[in-house]
């Protein structure tokens, strides 16, 4: 390649000696001259690799693809038939361009403007890359099953399928003390493209702050972020620049760094940066290839309330309520419609509505929520007509601000005497007046001080108020101190209160310890506790407590976790009373096709590594050891995010040498509380030797010094022939190939069968091909 370049560049020196020749010779000027060779093409800085470059007289000519693929967007200028080809004049398009051609680098140099330059959209919070969305069928069976010492036996249990990514999914609760009662029972319908998901069934209804919240039995479609946690439905934070050369960006919230990321010349524009609530700071510095710097400092505010511009969310739903869910199988009473809808108008601005309906009340109105540049308001107007004539009016007002030196903010809530909805009648009592306000401060890197209010004002009981105040003291990386105190009116006159001081520490291995004191209208008393959580995979967890008072109590439970189930005991004293139960938790998990898994509860997607026939190997999540396969290659994965990308992977060194594996990671996403199958597919590299003999009407014929091609499903393999018509076929997976036998010997066409081995090389022997 170095020696094209050298003989390109001594042919353009000769090209110029001749055009200077010409130009010397004006009378009778020779025929112009031109030379084309591959020169290294430089665009802003950037190596684009090579280019084929013509010389005619004083200027330069090529390809306009091979500009377009270098990133050039397309020109105007002017095409010269050339060399016997189409080329674009480059002395016709500068400006804009500008160009240089370096005979000694063999190196043509070309500068762009930016707007010559394509635009880079870059997803800083996007989809990871590889990710595959699996909708594998499987189903599952949960399980927790409790004894007390007291003779009370339970049982609580759900099944699911998922089909093709959709969910058919029942539950019910079974006692010795009642009847089983069935809990909810429902078939959901997702579409991750579209955010939306549909419930045929039981599902829970929200309708906002002046509105309800009730199981419905019916049709409900909604639309789901979750569907899709990639996608932000916050005002996205980003940046449009240019670089003129190649170079990099760090991306820094808050003072940590999130991103770096590589440039190419051009426009880019940064999208979808993903940050927390609240106020700060998002920097981006750019770096080019010759140490510029450049920073940019974008203060920015988001509120988790407003939807970004163009964005909607929405919840439809009609069917019978459902009034006594977990206490009663069909407690289905009047038939119901309820609905909400919101629309981000703009970045700051959230418009929508509400709206509720049963055979007794119509509710509804609308709301808005607003971002300014001291946080977030949010304003909701409610109105309602009973059946029994009476109307009604409400109102909510939230504001809050959160930043990383202040967070506070304050909320209230006023309905008239008989305001309705689906949840509460107009002649229920209800608060009239609901209100609170709560404020945040961090002092230093290692305290902060919290306090909140609340004001509650019924049409019936009376008023009901409460203050308190905490401290959390960071005294090392493992000690922590909490105090708080607390003063409540009740609507019966009376008043508690309470101060409580305690003192934690985390230990090595997951281990917590803490001592605190408690004092009240009551008296004093000591508290002691100690607990570790369950972990990832196996392991046991525990807490114990004890408070020494005058009515002492303490409590002692211990967990073991398998890969199976759960499984704990639990001992209870609160003054003479003592009990002791017994409880598990785990589930059957079927994959159809794949096997039934006994495994820990599914309470979201769940996948299967699969080393088909290959025991032993070790499982990977998120570079965290889950376990092992089992005799068939398998090994069940629980608790996996459904529609995040999880990183399922293998241990190479597991897998025995004669195998060969393509790859040994990959992102998969399941569905809700659905499957996903990372097969990690390995074979057995053959080489399969014989030796050929044709059998031309009885004539045995060696093709010695000739080749065999070998076909199947569109791709070949070949062998050369030896002496006696050896052969040898590499990469060849057991399948019935058609052969091709050439050689100046004769020719032949067979059908050669290849059986499957645990051999590395496996002998055919004489493989005779007849004449036909």
């Amino acid at each position: 390649m170095k020696a094209r370049r050298l003989l390109a560049a001594a042919l353009f020196m000769l090209a110029r000696g001749v055009a200077q020749a010409q130009q010397a010779d004006e009378i009778n000027p020779p025929p112009p001259t031109e030379v084309q060779a591959p020169f290294r093409l430089i665009v802003n800085h950037a190596d684009k690799g090579e280019a084929v470059v013509v010389m005619k007289d004083d200027d330069l000519y090529m390809k306009r693809a091979d500009l377009l693929e270098a990133g050039i967007l397309p020109l105007a200028g002017r095409d010269v038939q050339v060399a016997g080809q189409t080329l674009l004049s480059l002395k016709s398009v500068s400006p804009p361009l500008s160009y240089e051609l370096d005979e000694r680098e063999i190196v043509l140099r070309i500068t762009a403007p930016p707007e010559l330059l394509p635009t880079t959209a870059i997803d800083l919070g996007g989809t990871p890359a590889g990710i595959v969305y699996r909708r594998d069928t499987a189903g599952f069976f949960n399980y927790a099953p409790r004894v007390t010492d007291a003779g009370r036996v339970s049982l609580y249990e759900e099944m699911g399928a998922s089909i093709h990514g959709n969910l058919l999914f029942s539950s019910a609760y079974l006692s010795s003390q009642n009847a089983a009662v069935r809990g909810l029972t429902n078939f959901t319908i997702d579409d991750r493209q579209a955010l939306r998901r549909t419930t045929l069934g039981d599902t829970l209804v929200l309708t906002g702050p002046l509105g309800s919240g009730h199981f419905v039995g019916g049709a409900t479609i909604a639309r789901e972020y979750d569907l899709d946690p990639y996608v932000s439905r916050s005002p996205h934070l980003g940046y449009v620049g240019t670089t003129m050369t190649p170079a990099t960006l760090d991306v820094y919230v808050n003072g940590a760094r999130v991103r770096s990321q590589p440039l190419e010349p051009g426009t880019f524009q940064l999208n979808n940066l993903r940050v927390g609530g609240g106020s700060g700071v998002a920097t981006y510095v750019i770096r080019d290839v010759f140490g510029h710097e450049q920073t940019i400092v974008n203060p920015f505010y988001i509120a988790s309330g407003v939807l970004a511009k163009g964005l909607s969310e929405y919840t439809y739903s009609v069917g019978a309520l459902r009034d006594s869910v977990g206490r009663a199988s069909w407690d289905y009473s009047r038939p119901a419609a309820l609905g909400r809808h919101r629309v981000g108008l703009s970045d700051r601005v959230t418009l929508g509505g509400r709206a509720e309906a049963t055979d007794e009340v119509i509710s509804g109105g609308p709301a808005i929520d607003m971002l300014t540049a001291i946080g977030q308001l949010e304003l909701e107007i409610g109105g309602s007509r009973s059946a029994q004539a009476t109307s009604g009016l409400a109102t909510f007002l939230s504001y809050s601000y959160v930043s990383r030196v202040i967070g506070g903010g304050l909320f209230g809530r006023f309905a008239t005497n008989h305001y309705a909805t689906v949840d509460i009648g107009s002649k229920a009592d209800r608060p009239n007046l609901d209100s609170g306000v709560f404020l945040s401060v961090p002092i230093g890197v290692h305290w902060s001080l919290a306090s909140q209010a609340t004001l509650q004002s019924y049409r019936d009981r009376g008023r009901a108020a409460r203050v308190g105040m905490q401290a959390n003291v960071r005294i090392r990386s493992f000690l922590a101190l909490l105090a708080s105190a607390s003063q409540a009116w009740n609507q019966d006159g009376t008043k508690p209160w309470e101060v409580f001081v305690s003192l934690s520490c985390a230990l090595s291995g997951g281990h917590n310890v803490s001592l605190g004191g408690r004092l009240n209208e009551h008296g004093a008393g000591l508290l002691m506790a100690a607990n570790k959580s369950l972990p990832l995979g196996q392991g046991y967890g525990y807490r114990a407590s004890a408070v020494l008072a005058e009515q002492s109590s303490a409590e002692g439970l211990a967990q073991y976790q398998t890969l199976f189930g759960r499984y704990g005991a639990d001992y209870r004293i609160d003054g003479n009373q003592r009990e002791l139960t017994l409880d598990a938790a785990g589930a059957l998990a079927v994959v159809p096709g794949v096997g039934v898994f006994p495994t820990l509860p599914v309470q979201d997607g769940f996948g299967v590594i699969r080393v088909a026939g290959v025991k032993n190997v070790r499982g990977y999540l998120n570079n965290q050891e889950i376990g092992r396969t089992d005799r068939n290659g398998n090994l069940l994965v629980p608790n996996l995010l459904s529609y995040y990308g999880n990183r399922l992977g293998i241990e190479q060194e597991d897998v025995p040498i004669q195998y060969g594996i393509q790859t040994t990671e990959m992102t998969l996403a399941p569905p809700f509380r659905g499957a996903a199958i990372a097969d990690f597919p390995v074979t057995i590299p053959h080489f399969y030797r014989g030796r050929f003999v044709i059998d031309d009407h009885g004539k045995k014929i060696v093709p010695k010094y000739g080749q065999v091609r070998v076909q199947h499903n569109g791709s070949e393999v070949l062998s050369p022939l030896g002496e006696q018509g050896e052969f040898e076929l590499d990469g060849v997976e057991p399948a019935t190939y058609t052969a091709f036998i050439e050689s100046t010997d004769g020719n032949c066409q067979l059908e050669l069968k290849v059986a499957d081995s645990e051999k590395v090389v496996v002998e055919l022997g004489v493989v005779t091909c007849k004449v036909h």
